[in-house]
């Protein structure tokens, strides 16, 4: 309609009207684009909040996790310390000796780092990253990406000063029970030490000193990656963005069907 106007007013020679449809035009694409321009932002503004709520999920589980591990941790550090007090000549008592054998099942396998920050790298990977409004909160997720690059190789290397050999089976025997008849969870539980021969055997000691390092370097590193984690979410609160709730949490009955005397750490409220 706007075109055949323009015409008529062309052959009329009504370069008046001819300017003032010419700007009309102009107008209208110029609204046009902009409109479209808004839309998008509005789009894109919307999913990077979505993205940027699913992080403070993803953020708040990983603390969480973090802190579950760090206390599981701590219980083999303290195992392996009454294992070392054994060998110095202490005698354990019952329960002292459940701590102990329990470290000893675990002191070759340290948990995994727990961070999951899929939405994160995902930010990154679309360029998302980069628009997040608040400078402080991009400097603070770059430096998260920076840092879970490097948990993979710094776990591996804690890994390979493992160089003492495992337990020699005349020194410490397995089994799906314990020496007092307790069930473990399906794995391989250290059923017995026999303390006379450890004592003897300098590899052990150095098995369970080797081990002690390795778990007091993981707690060290878990509490560092715990502070970020933590610093994180309450930047991503201040900009509004806070996690729904956890899932582990909320069906821990279903997942852990014994967990009713479970205390639940609080990620990020105090240390655990």
């Amino acid at each position: 309609m706007i075109l055949r106007r323009l015409t008529e007013h062309v052959k009329a020679q009504n370069w008046t009207a001819v300017a003032l449809d010419f700007v009309i035009v102009v107008a209208g694409v110029v609204i046009g684009i902009q409109v479209a321009n808004w839309n998008e932002a509005r789009v894109e503004q919307r999913e990077l909040a979505a993205s940027l709520s699913n992080l403070a999920q993803e953020v708040s589980n990983t603390a969480w996790h973090r802190t579950d591990q760090i206390e599981w941790m701590r219980r083999v550090v303290d195992g392996l310390g009454l294992v070392l007090d054994a060998l110095d000549g202490w005698d354990l008592s019952p329960d002292e000796w459940d701590q102990a054998r329990f470290a000893l099942t675990n002191v070759a396998t340290p948990p995994p780092d727990p961070g999951r920050y899929e939405t994160l790298y995902e930010l990154q990977s679309t360029g998302m990253l980069s628009k997040v409004p608040s400078r402080e909160l991009r400097a603070a997720l770059g430096e998260l990406l920076s840092m879970d690059r490097l948990v993979t190789p710094f776990y591996e290397m804690s890994l390979r000063t493992l160089t003492a050999p495992d337990f020699s089976p005349e020194t410490v025997t397995y089994g799906l029970r314990d020496e007092e008849g307790k069930r473990g969870d399906g794995t391989l539980l250290v059923a017995s030490v026999e303390i006379d021969r450890a004592r003897s055997d300098p590899l052990f000691r150095r098995r369970v000193l080797q081990g002690h390092s390795v778990f007091i370097t993981r707690i060290e590193s878990n509490d560092i990656y715990r502070k970020v984690d933590c610093d994180i979410l309450a930047r991503l609160a201040a900009e509004g963005y806070e996690p729904s709730g956890h899932w582990l949490v909320d069906n821990l009955q279903r997942i852990i069907p014994d967990a009713a005397g479970k205390t639940l750490p609080e990620s990020c409220e105090a240390a655990p």
